[in-house]
C-alpha cells in the first residue's frame, strides 16, 4: 500500500494558502495532472462534501475520482478519501502550519491499489511522490509571485 508524506514552506500567510488550496477551482493551476475538481454536493464546503476530480494521465488516459471531505478546519487542515480506477481507497490529507515567514504544507497519502495496478506500485510510489513535489513547487511558484501591477 504506497504511502508518503511531504512537507513545503511557502512564503505566505496561511489564510492566503488555505484559501487558494481548498478552492478546488484552482487545483488546475497548481496540479497539472487535475483537469476538473468539483464540488457535487449542495451548500458549503465541510466534512461529508462530495467531490468529483478529473485527472489526465497522459494523451488518452483519464480517469474520475470520487472523493469525499472526511476533515474541514479552515487554516489547519482538509482530509479526503475517495476511490477511482486503479484505487480502490484514497486517503490524503492537507495540513496547514503557521511557521516564520509563512506556512508549512504537509500532505499525507496512503493509496490501497486495485489488484492488477498494485503489481506496478514499485514503479508508481516515487512517481506519486515526484507528483506531489512537483505540485507543491508549482504552488510556492504561484503563491509567492509578486503582484501584478495594473
Amino acid at each position: 500500500m504506497p504511502s508518503y508524506e511531504i512537507s513545503a514552506i511557502i512564503n505566505r500567510p496561511i489564510a492566503d494558502v488555505f484559501s487558494f488550496v481548498a478552492d478546488f477551482g484552482n487545483a488546475s493551476k497548481w496540479m497539472p495532472e487535475v483537469k476538473e475538481m468539483k464540488v457535487l454536493s449542495d451548500g458549503s464546503l465541510g466534512v461529508g462534501a462530495k467531490v468529483r476530480e478529473v485527472l489526465r494521465a497522459g494523451p488518452k488516459i483519464k480517469g474520475a475520482y470520487n472523493l469525499e471531505i472526511t476533515e474541514w478546519t479552515p487554516d489547519k487542515a482538509i482530509a479526503m478519501k475517495g476511490s477511482g480506477p486503479g484505487i480502490k481507497s484514497f486517503l490524503g490529507r492537507y495540513q496547514f502550519d503557521a511557521v516564520e515567514g509563512g506556512t508549512r504544507l504537509t500532505t499525507s497519502v496512503t493509496v490501497k491499489l486495485s489488484a492488477f495496478v498494485w503489481l506496478f506500485s514499485w514503479l508508481l510510489t516515487p512517481k506519486m511522490r515526484g507528483d506531489e513535489w512537483r505540485r507543491f513547487e508549482n504552488l510556492k511558484q504561484l503563491l509567492e509571485a509578486p503582484a501584478k501591477l495594473l
